[in-house]
């Protein structure tokens, strides 16, 4: 969407380029597209976060208000699902990787371009700022994700999964939304879960109902979290 060597032979020109004014000429760009699309895979280490211009860029749509839209390969989308399935391997490596980006590790073809947008970034709204506003989308994405597919799953009775499947799968994703904040959502999963937890009659129906009682103590309803252990 934009000259990636321009930065490049701007500096060479002896030119200095002001953060804002960079900022501005490449959000005009990205805003002319109208739609980012970001591919990441594999799902445990996406190359996309690997990538100088690739963060630089998610950034930007973020902050022009430009559709961003994060796809996974068919592949992919299997392995994350399997995961959402493994109690023992669960979510937690996918998340915490999403969590890690870090702008000052990415890699770019040309070495100048690298250490040109680093110094762009530095000198604008600083790294720690500039990873964070990235991070909060990725998290918004692994998270909207799964839960709308664990509400496909507990809304179709031909998906294939057990009982047993679908509450580990329910006790990964509202492991996620605990991790973002989103108590609300994490409780009125659950409640779509219990008929299923009170059947299952398993040590993972325990499990769901004692998430229950920590989502209901998180939003400080004590006797409905008593109610639940």
């Amino acid at each position: 969407c934009i000259n990636q060597h321009m930065v490049v032979a701007t500096s060479k020109s002896g030119q200095q380029v002001p953060f804002e004014a960079f900022q501005m000429e490449f959000g005009s760009r990205v805003r002319g597209i109208g739609h980012v699309i970001a591919l990441m895979a594999p799902v445990h280490d996406p190359f996309y976060l690997t990538r100088v211009w690739c963060i630089y860029e998610m950034y930007t749509a973020i902050g022009e208000n430009v559709k961003t839209s994060i796809i996974m390969p068919p592949k992919e989308v299997s392995q994350l699902r399997a995961d959402l399935a493994d109690r023992s391997k669960g979510i937690g490596e996918v998340w915490n990787n999403l969590s890690r980006v870090d702008v000052e590790h990415a890699q770019a073809s040309v070495p100048a371009d690298r250490d040109r947008i680093l110094a762009l970034v530095r000198e604008g709204p600083g790294f720690e700022a500039f990873n964070a506003s990235v991070v909060v989308r990725l998290k918004d994405w692994i998270v909207d994700s799964c839960e709308a597919y664990l509400q496909s799953v507990l809304g179709d009775s031909g998906s294939g999964l057990d009982d047993l499947s679908c509450l580990v799968i329910c006790e990964n994703v509202n492991k996620l939304l605990r991790w973002d904040g989103k108590y609300d959502r994490a409780a009125d999963l659950l409640k779509q879960a219990t008929e299923r937890a009170v059947r299952s009659q398993s040590t993972q129906s325990a499990v769901h109902f004692r998430q229950l009682g920590v989502v209901r103590r998180m939003q400080r309803d004590f006797d409905g979290s008593m109610e639940a252990y």
